[in-house]
């Protein structure tokens, strides 16, 4: 399991938009599960 860590996102209005890129092979799986936003 690998965890990354983003500081200093940006929320508008309540809203925050994030996205997930992955390089891989054609036809490969990425899998992508608990996702959590923290304030500080």
């Amino acid at each position: 399991m690998e965890k990354i860590s983003l500081s200093h996102i940006k929320v508008r209005k309540g809203k925050v938009e994030i996205g997930f890129e992955a390089a891989g092979a054609a036809g490969a799986v990425w899998l992508v599960d608990d996702v959590e936003l923290v304030r500080e």
